[in-house]
């Protein structure tokens, strides 16, 4: 309320006109409705608080009052008020959302519209016909439980105010791939938009807010019209962790052609094999330095050249895929191998049954590829290394790739979170398994509570995983178990 519209009795109650109060409190007690609120802190030594009923100073106070809603005689910038005085008083009331680091999870995404990339397309609409939706920068949201969340896009660079005039922008939260899938939205419509922050306005940010179930979402950020370039930022707050990523523009370069999950995985295989034999190599070297020993002849017997070590490396790892997805008697049975830390001893689990039995049980077959019993690679020092891998996590990547089963299930007991454990391109362990064709783990981590439908970076499940390494069979059992 304006000094110029307020009411005689209100113009000396010691109320700041045109200011913002904070409101503390809204109780209801023996009968009285009272409201707690703040001073604005910019009020002046020249004006005091509130002067009417329930002041400070207010005989309606009783010993009861007092105690019942912790009053205290003090100059804390707080002043009690009836709810009625309060609707005299104030005209406007703005409810704020204030979302608490310490129970709330954030997510920031940097991103630009840009007439180079082609992601500077606008929104479909009488003034833009010709718009490619699909080009927008454009994010995957992954659900895992109900959620609310709230979608922040502001045209900032680092958090910071940019010097020109804002475009008019909207964030849209859509659904084009029925919760399944995050692929990019090609079309707005009541079927595939969930939430939006409205028409799209000249403002520096625009928030849509949504409660979801579990799925996979798609948000695309949009200025109104084509060909605005700007940088901007996309923010998440959630009640519940959350898995945001970039879908479009594509995280490979342009001329780039995309790899299959199945030809990321053996690539990052390569990779740690590679690094595990340059460890092996260097160790070599260094205790036959100790003992005087001229290293390159043993180091050429032991290990190869530089590029035929390379090339062994990769062929053995290829090797300990092929019989990981060749193994189907160990795939079909029925049987596990746990560890009982309380007896000491090893146990055999029947996955279909439920039953445990201490003797090894008729028809149960030893994994063989990467198993620390015998047989996989020819390199086990190599394949089982783990002394690269900078966490558990990448460890149990690298046991689901060499079909190390007891490996994993020792990594799952140590900590690691199948519903976590993620690699660079989003691709979860049961994505890897499924990628190199293993039942038996997959088995393993779907009792483990692997979400089943998981999507990685490119949208894809692990039933889209198994079809791309060509485990047509695996593909089928996963679809059975709910995959899609």
């Amino acid at each position: 309320m304006t000094q110029g519209t307020a009411d005689r009795e209100i113009l000396g109650s010691g109320l700041v006109f045109g200011a913002v109060y904070t409101i503390y409190r809204v109780v209801e007690c023996d009968g009285h409705r009272l409201v707690k609120l703040r001073n604005p802190p910019d009020y002046g030594a020249g004006h005091g608080e509130w002067k009417g009923d329930w002041s400070d100073d207010s005989p309606l106070w009783t010993k009861r009052m007092k105690s019942k809603l912790e009053w205290a005689d003090a100059d804390d910038g707080t002043f009690w008020m009836s709810f009625d005085d309060f609707c005299m008083a104030f005209r406007s009331l703005y409810v704020c959302r204030y979302y608490d680091p310490a129970r709330w999870n954030t997510y920031t995404m940097a991103g630009k519209w840009s007439l180079e990339d082609k992601t500077a397309q606008g929104l479909p609409s009488v003034h833009n016909l010709q718009c490619e939706l699909e080009r927008n920068p454009q994010y995957a949201l992954i659900i895992e439980r109900p959620t609310d969340v709230c979608i922040k896009l502001s045209q900032t660079q680092n958090g910071v105010a940019l010097q020109t005039a804002p475009h008019p922008i909207s964030v849209v939260l859509a659904n084009p791939g029925g919760g399944k899938k995050s692929i990019r939205l090609r079309e707005m419509n009541r079927k595939t938009v969930i939430s939006t922050s409205g028409d799209a306005v000249e403002e520096i940010e625009r928030v849509c807010y949504a409660e979801l179930r579990p799925g996979a979402y798609t948000i695309l950020a949009a200025t109104y019209m084509p060909e605005m370039e700007s940088p901007f930022e996309l923010k998440v707050v959630s009640n519940f962790p959350v898995r945001l990523w970039q879908i479009w523009p594509p995280p490979w370069k342009e001329g780039e052609k995309p790899m299959t999950l199945a030809e990321k995985i053996k690539a990052k295989a390569a990779d740690a094999t590679r690094a595990a034999a340059n460890s092996l190599k260097r160790k070599i070297t260094k205790e036959l330095a100790k003992k005087g020993v001229d290293s390159s002849y043993v180091l050429e017997k032991v290990t190869g050249e530089s590029a035929a070590e390379t090339k062994a490396a990769e062929e053995g790892h290829d090797a300990a895929l092929e019989a990981a997805r060749k193994s189907k008697l160990a795939d079909e049975c029925k049987w596990v191998k746990q560890w009982d830390a309380s007896a000491g001893a090893e146990y055999y689990y029947n996955t279909e049954t439920g039953v445990a039995v201490w003797e090894e049980p008729e028809g149960y077959v030893e994994p063989t590829a990467g198993s620390s019993s015998g047989g996989g690679s020819s390199m086990p020092s190599l394949t089982l290394s783990t002394e690269d891998a900078s966490s558990n996590d990448a460890r149990a990547f690298v046991a689901v790739r060499n079909g190390d089963k007891n490996a994993l299930s020792n990594l799952l007991d140590m900590g690691v979170v199948v519903s976590e454990a993620l690699d660079d391109d989003g691709n979860s362990l049961l994505h890897a398994a499924a990628s190199v064709g293993s039942k038996r783990i997959c088995k393993l981590l779907m009792r483990r509570g692997a979400p089943i439908n998981a999507a990685n970076a490119a949208g894809e499940s692990c039933y889209d995983a198994a079809l791309q390494g060509g485990h047509v069979e695996l593909a089928e059992y996963l679809k059975s178990k709910g995959a899609s």
